[in-house]
């Protein structure tokens, strides 16, 4: 499910922005367990510098967050990339195998099948 990152452009005193940083922090410390301090994303700090979770509240309401920061990789975040789909199957290898040995060797693999 992706992030609901809409709050980043609305103003800082909106409610949704209030709620968007609240919900950043939550995803933030939750997938950094046993870290007390993260880098603040504030457009001071721009990630350089490592603060508590009620700092880098403080930071996000005060200074507001790096519009730039789309994708959360410091905080949690990952790509997920799906493996490429390919038609390659096994047999398609062992025919593309067989043919290489055979131009490269003149040797031919042995049937599976005798």
């Amino acid at each position: 499910m992706p992030i609901d990152k809409s709050w980043m452009q609305k103003s800082r005193v909106s409610s949704e922005y209030h709620k968007g940083v609240l919900e950043f922090l939550d995803f933030s410390f939750t997938n950094a367990p046993g870290k007390e301090m993260l880098p603040c994303p504030c457009i001071r700090c721009n990630n350089c510098i490592m603060q508590k979770r009620e700092i880098m509240y403080d930071h996000l309401l005060d200074n507001g967050i790096a519009r730039n920061y789309v994708q959360w990789l410091m905080h949690g975040e990952y790509e997920f990339c799906e493996p490429a789909n390919t038609s390659t199957n096994e047999f398609d290898m062992h025919d593309e195998m067989e043919e290489m040995l055979n131009d490269a060797f003149g040797m031919s693999m042995p049937n599976e099948e005798s």
